[in-house]
């Protein structure tokens, strides 16, 4: 009698799901990845789905989540918010050593405008995924400062872009510290652990004063996965009675290699004044990240 015990115990604890860990799927125009804990009967995490050959990307920040659910006769009964908006359902299920990702309610991604499957066969990822995803968290962006002053450069800022690509960093430098008229470069580098694999995006010319990076965010709704810089240039001309600001918003669309301006996107805003013009006071309406929500959310 112990023995059957033992044997039926054998076999319910060999059959219990585990759905801890990171699962991934890819191919050349798509993919998926899943990151799960199991506590008790309750199931969390977030998801990366990438689609349409990169031009849809719906990519929660590592430090969130967006998969909340229970765990039922060892199938997981999940919700999940995409970053686009809007809740769908899924069912999740452990098959021979793979995560099948059964999609419910696919009102999010239709929304969106993403071919995402119905049903996504995910593999759990090994050690080696792991290790690197640790290395990256490993650096800060003095390592990315320490770099431009290595390269006897200037660091302007450096802002953390893990809502691009984890580990990653976008930093505002001039190319030599003793440049009297310096352009502002910008550039992204995919691994804040070796800054030195960076690539330039922008460049911010001298006009009157050197360029001054006044606010760089994220889009919201249908364009939160672009990347938004405000830039200000001071000018002093007295004898005219002119003496502010002047702005321009540039808009850039981005994935995990790369950063591009969207010429389209950001011609929507002109470039203006903010101060005294012949003596007259000016106002620019887009000079905080509010005021460029507000105006895309119209």
């Amino acid at each position: 009698m112990r023995n059957i015990l033992f044997a039926l115990f054998f076999v319910a604890f060999h059959s219990m799901a585990d759905f801890s860990g990171d699962w991934s799927s890819e191919s050349k125009s798509q993919s998926f990845s899943i990151y799960l804990v199991e506590n008790g009967d309750k199931l969390s995490g977030r998801y990366c789905f990438i689609t349409n050959n990169g031009n849809r990307i719906d990519c929660t920040e590592e430090n969130e989540v967006n998969i909340n659910g229970v765990i039922k006769n060892n199938v997981g009964l999940v919700s999940f918010e995409s970053t686009f908006g809007g809740v769908g359902k899924a069912t999740l299920s452990i098959k021979n050593d793979t995560l099948v990702y059964e999609v419910n309610d696919y009102s999010p991604f239709l929304e969106a405008n993403m071919s995402v499957p119905k049903q996504i066969i995910l593999k759990r990822k090994e050690g080696a995924v792991a290790t690197k995803k640790d290395s990256s968290k490993k650096c800060e962006n003095d390592k990315v400062s320490a770099f431009v002053n290595a390269s006897h450069g200037h660091v302007v800022q450096v802002l953390k872009s893990d809502h691009i690509y984890s580990g990653s960093s976008i930093f505002f430098h001039y190319l030599s510290d003793s440049d009297e008229h310096p352009d502002v470069q910008a550039s992204f580098a995919p691994n804040r652990c070796t800054p030195q694999n960076n690539i330039t995006f922008d460049s911010f010319s001298f006009d009157g004063s050197a360029a001054n990076i006044e606010s760089v965010f994220w889009g919201k709704g249908q364009y939160k996965q672009n990347l938004f810089i405000i830039v200000g240039w001071i000018y002093n001309l007295d004898e005219v009675s002119t003496v502010g600001k002047y702005y321009n918003v540039f808009a850039y669309d981005y994935d995990q290699n790369k950063i591009v301006k969207n010429d389209k996107l950001s011609g929507l805003f002109e470039g203006g004044q903010d101060g005294l013009v012949d003596g007259k006071s000016i106002k620019y309406k887009f000079k905080t990240a509010g005021d460029v929500w507000s105006y895309l959310g119209k």
